[in-house]
């Protein structure tokens, strides 16, 4: 498959063999904090074993997120089956296939249900709508980012808390300008009533 062939335009030469490169493994035992059974640690640090023997670079390390991901890829298959599978699915009434549908409408929202959410340079950026059935959209709702970073309970409000009372208006200054919230802030202090 790697020959060149006249029929193929975007064929391109390109070797079978690159230059050598580090030998190197992550042994990931507990993905996300998740329970493993005593065997299949067993089994991974046996593998582990046997690549350092062969000259591997093993080292122990965090897996990358999975839950997160898996749950947006279910959603997205979820989107798809509701098309058609999910008829075939009930049709013919296969207990695995069932409970593996159910695991799936569980986790997604329900039809006419929408939410999306992007990472920003400053923040999270969500938006949630609801369609009604004639098709008009029925509720929107949209949080950006400086809604979270200035909410009472936000980090904004826990950086200001944190500061010293006695350097507050001028460091004050410093936290508005390094969160750099998008809108006009002033930091004051008053006296408190119960002082």
């Amino acid at each position: 498959m790697a020959a060149r062939d006249i029929r193929d335009p975007w064929w391109v030469g390109v070797p079978l063999e690159g230059p050598e490169a580090p030998r190197r493994a992550a042994l990931c035992l507990r993905p996300e904090g998740l329970a493993i059974v005593p065997e299949v640690e067993a089994a991974l640090r046996d593998a582990a074993r046997r690549l350092a023997a062969a000259g591997w670079q093993v080292e122990e390390a965090e897996a990358p997120p999975l839950r997160e991901p898996a749950r947006i890829q279910l959603m997205l298959w979820l989107v798809e089956s509701r098309r058609s599978m999910n008829a075939a699915v009930h049709r013919e009434a296969d207990p695995g296939a069932s409970f593996y549908s159910a695991q799936m409408e569980a986790i997604c929202p329900a039809p006419g249900v929408g939410a999306a959410r992007v990472e920003g340079m400053r923040g999270p950026l969500v938006h949630r709508l609801e369609v009604d059935g004639a098709g008009r959209i029925a509720a929107f709702a949209s949080v950006a980012p400086t809604e979270w970073m200035l909410h009472p309970a936000g980090p904004f409000a826990a950086a200001l808390a944190a500061l010293p009372v006695d350097e507050f208006t001028a460091a004050a200054a410093h936290v508005v300008a390094a969160f750099d919230p998008c809108a006009p802030v002033e930091p004051r202090t008053a006296e408190a009533a119960d002082a």
